[in-house]
């Protein structure tokens, strides 16, 4: 390998480490060698003039090349911050990414997927007869006949569920075994035999579920509602 020397006292001699890589781009993987097919070192610096970035190779494995960003583009991120607190910073290269309230989160490989519970519904619209409901879902029930939608069999404290009228059949939300549906004092039949239906094209019903699994709530509802 071509190295660049330097000269000096007291050593008469001194091999020094080789010369940043400069080029118009970034490295990839496949950068493993130079030009002369020659071995770059670790620790090598590659600096791409096109977005003032520096890299470093920290690691080859399995033919692939690990270059790390050092420092230079408008893209790193030494800081993150919140609502409140300031600004926080890596610990030993970390930064905690934890839920709060009604907020959960779980990572995996190079994702961390954020979950919130109770947060505004995603709305689906059901065309078909049937509709096995999620939690956290509203559903636009749109069918000349009756639309039967069922309780999510697990769902955990907190969880919500929606029911919005669109076509002429109505809609129905059925039960699975342990399940009841209340509002204010009316409760539905206990497991599958009970429901709570509407009665006019356009009602809606808005659910939350407040012993895990098997109690739902009606907390908000538009026309009457018909209980078994």
């Amino acid at each position: 390998m071509v190295r660049n020397n330097s000269y000096g006292f007291p050593l008469p001699y001194q091999q020094a480490f080789p010369a940043p890589v400069v080029a118009q781009r970034a490295p990839t993987t496949a950068d493993i060698h130079n030009a002369s097919s020659e071995p770059y070192q670790f620790g090598q610096l590659w600096v791409d003039q096109n977005t003032n970035t520096v890299y470093a190779l920290s690691n080859v494995s399995s033919g692939n090349a690990d270059w790390e960003v050092l420092g230079g583009s408008s893209s790193d991120v030494n800081t993150l911050t919140g609502d409140s607190g300031g600004a926080i910073s890596p610990s030993s290269g970390n930064i905690n990414i934890l839920g709060g309230t009604g907020v959960s989160t779980a990572g995996s490989g190079s994702t961390i997927t954020i979950n919130v519970t109770g947060a505004g519904l995603e709305y689906v619209e059901v065309t078909g007869t049937t509709q096995a409901m999620a939690v956290n879902i509203g559903y636009v029930a749109n069918n000349g006949a009756l639309v039967t939608l069922t309780l999510p069999a697990v769902a955990a404290f907190g969880s919500v569920v929606a029911v919005v009228g669109k076509g002429a059949g109505g809609w129905r939300i059925a039960q699975n075994a342990g399940q009841t549906i209340h509002q204010n004092s009316t409760d539905s039949t206990t497991g599958v035999g009970g429901s709570v239906s509407s009665t006019a094209q356009y009602n809606s019903a808005y659910l939350v579920c407040i012993t895990a699994n098997t109690d739902w709530v009606v907390y908000g509802s538009e026309g009457v509602l018909t209980f078994v």
